[in-house]
This record gives structure tokens, sequence and C-alpha cells, in this order.
């Protein structure tokens, strides 16, 4: 579990950004070309952030007795992390091990004794907390009673502010009726789900287990509940994914009056599958940049010509009630 200073923390001289050894150039666009396809050869980062180093093994313990004793100031945000995924999706760069049901009371009884172990310290206690959001891995993973009995106790022990919001973060395999139910009961009033495509033939290529019909009803069944923000991801440039095939991914996200939507650039990861299966000619190469260039650019048109409001550079909400309160404050400057 982390603060929003633990990974933004200046003071200490111990977090270093890599920016400053790039070249100069490889911040600037290229001039005389297209500016959406050919401005620039790749990103910088896959995520904010991404530039930094870790704090070294023997300097941690130090910093984290420093952090924990630092009142925090301005609007916080918390994020606890759950690595269990019940499969890895072959484009998946952040895969950590693959979960087993005895996993889920070990893990969560061991980030309940973490959490009484951080009350008392400022950082922890002083100021309210206006984002909680569990990540992972897959949180959705985890049984019912311990998303329900994680939930409880973060709701408890954190000073929350009154609009607070609680982020659970899943995908749609294996979240059952039982499980939406124990995060709402749990106090959860946010669904970020992984779709990242609703065709079946596209998802199974891609390793995702559920096809288009049970991904749908299931989305549908979430937010009728309405008693949660659902948004979903989207992703672009999988490899054989036409344009065809991405409006039609739009579609289906716009017939489902949900609260939100993520477009996200596919990376493929050295050494990930995905890019293992392209090596060995199992499967053709991902879009290229100016192809994935034309494809978010589709669907900036298509959300605006929905009349979606764009809340940050990939991500758009239907209504007010989704206000992604935990990104802006982990991509925005720290407190």
């Amino acid at each position: 579990m982390k603060t929003q200073a633990d990974s933004r923390d200046g003071k200490s001289g111990l977090f270093r950004s890599s920016l400053d050894e790039r070249p100069q150039d490889e911040f600037f666009a290229r001039e005389g070309v297209d500016p959406l396809t050919h401005a620039f050869d790749r990103k910088l980062a896959v995520h904010a952030g991404f530039g930094g180093r870790p704090v070294l093994k023997e300097h941690r313990l130090h910093v984290m007795d420093g952090l924990l004793l630092r009142p925090r100031c301005g609007p916080s945000a918390i994020y606890v992390h759950v690595p269990f995924c019940e499969s890895r999706c072959l484009y998946c760069g952040f895969f950590n091990r693959a979960y087993t049901p005895e996993e889920s009371g070990r893990y969560t009884d061991g980030l309940l004794r973490e959490i009484e172990l951080w009350r008392g310290h400022p950082a922890f206690e002083q100021g309210p907390v206006h984002a909680v959001y569990i990540g992972g891995g897959t949180p959705t993973a985890l049984a019912a009673p311990d998303l329900q009995r994680l939930l409880k106790h973060l709701t408890a022990a954190l000073p929350l502010a009154n609009d607070c919001e609680i982020t659970v973060e899943g995908r749609i395999h294996h979240f059952n009726a039982d499980k939406m139910a124990a995060c709402l009961e749990g106090g959860a009033n946010r669904f970020p789900i992984g779709v990242q495509t609703f065709d079946t033939e596209l998802r199974q290529a891609m390793g995702r287990m559920a096809g288009r019909e049970s991904v749908m009803a299931a989305l549908d069944r979430l937010s009728g509940l309405d008693r949660a923000v659902v948004v979903i991801d989207l992703i672009y440039g999988f490899p054989g994914q036409t344009m065809a095939m991405w409006r039609r991914d739009i579609a289906e996200f716009l017939s489902l009056s949900l609260d939100g939507v993520d477009l996200y650039q596919l990376n493929v990861f050295k050494g990930s599958p995905l890019d293992k299966a392209v090596v060995r000619g199992d499967m053709p190469p991902a879009a290229d940049l100016p192809g994935q260039a034309r494809m978010f650019a589709e669907g900036v048109d298509l959300l605006s010509g929905a009349r979606y409001r764009r809340l940050s550079m990939s991500h758009w909400g239907r209504t007010t009630r989704e206000r992604n309160i935990y990104n802006h404050l982990m991509k925005g400057p720290s407190a």
C-alpha cells in the first residue's frame, strides 16, 4: 500500500529522474511532417513516472519512516496493490504472479496487518483522503468475503473525505454478482473494467477469457445496479485489429451508456508473450505508430460526437458522476 507521497518525494534526494540523460531532441516534435502520424518516433514512457529510479534497498526503511512522519497536505490518494491474475494476457507487461484460491485470504490478511502498522502515523491519519484505488494485477480475483473485508477495513481506518472516490479495478472474468455486491457493501463507488476489446476472436487471441456476449451482459448488470461509476478500458493497435473493428468497439461502448472510457495505445513490451509471438511469426505485428495515431484520432472524434467530456489525454466521462480523481492526483503535482 502506498500514498501519493511515496513516489513523489523530491526532498529526500533518493528519487531521481532519468529524463535529464536523454537527448534534447527527443522532447521536440519533428517539423515538416503530418503532426498526427509522424511528429514522434515513439513514446518516451509507457506511464507517467516510469522515468524515475527505485529507492536503493539500503535506504528504503529510512525513506519510509520519513514519509510516514510527514503529514499529508492538499488532495491525497492511497493505492492498494493486489498482484494476482488468473491468467496472463499476451500484451501485459505488469503480470506478477498467478492467482490461486488460497492466496486470497493470506494476501488480504497481510494487507490488513499492514494497514494496522500504518495507523497512528501522520501520513496515514492527518488530512482527508480523496481517492482510494485498489489496483493490480486483478483485485476482483480475490474472493468476495476478502474484497468486502479489505474495503471495510480501509474505509474504517482512513480519514476519508465525504466525497471520496473508492475504486476497485477489475476484469469481467469471475467478477460475479457476489463479488459485485461485496465491493458495493464494502464502500466501493467506482469500477474500471479492463475490456480492451469487445471482439471475441481478438479477445481470445490476446488471452482474454470472456466473449463479447458475457462481457456486455456483465457490464450491463454492473451499471444497472446504479450504485457506482462504471468505466472501461479499450486498447487500439492490436495485431490484426482493423479500423472497422476499432469503430465497432467504440460503438459497443456507446451502446452501454457507461460512465466513462479510457482509450489506451497498445504497448508491446519486450519479452512479453505478445512480443515473442510476433517474433516467432505466430502473430502479425501490432499497428505501427502512424496507424495507432489514426485509430486514436478516430476514437476522439467518435466520443466527441457522442458528447463525452474529455477528462485527460486518454480518458472520457459521460456525466459529472465520473470524476477520475485518483488518476488526476497521481499525474498532477505532488502536495
